[in-house]
């Protein structure tokens, strides 16, 4: 292989790294998403995820309701790995939420059984929290 196709592959394998890195980066954690062919709304999360806003119920809860979502490809949304949507209150208590409910999970272990990462849960104010109805907690 000559000098010039090593480093013409070099390079190329560099921008498609950087375009993919840049493709991730682009949309600022807090930013809501969706694509032109879908209603659903993903709210991004932190470590480039986005995940899903399950029904208007919670957009309103969350105040996101006034925020104009970013419309992005399929593509792009597909490159984001999705996480459930994860609160944290004040008080540190956590909540998955599941359609218009918050589910509670009840302890450290039930966190880490589920693999949820804790880096991306969104904190949240109480009466954020409170709109939200309660659902079975999680054990």
């Amino acid at each position: 292989m000559t000098l010039f196709k090593l480093l013409f592959i070099t390079i190329f394998a560099l921008t498609l790294a950087m375009s993919s890195l840049t493709a991730q980066a682009e949309q600022p954690v807090g930013a809501i998403v969706k694509t032109a062919t879908s209603p659903q709304l993903f709210i991004m999360v932190p470590v480039g995820r986005a995940a899903l806003i399950p029904s208007p119920l919670i957009l309103q809860c969350l105040r996101l309701q006034n925020r104009r979502p970013l419309i992005i490809s399929d593509v792009e949304l597909n490159r984001y790995p999705k996480t459930p949507l994860l609160l944290r209150s004040p008080s540190g208590t956590i909540y998955r939420v599941d359609g218009n409910r918050k589910l509670h999970i009840t302890s450290q272990a039930v966190f880490l059984r589920l693999n949820y990462d804790p880096v991306s849960l969104l904190s949240m104010l109480d009466d954020q929290l409170a709109c939200i109805p309660d659902g079975p907690p999680i054990y």
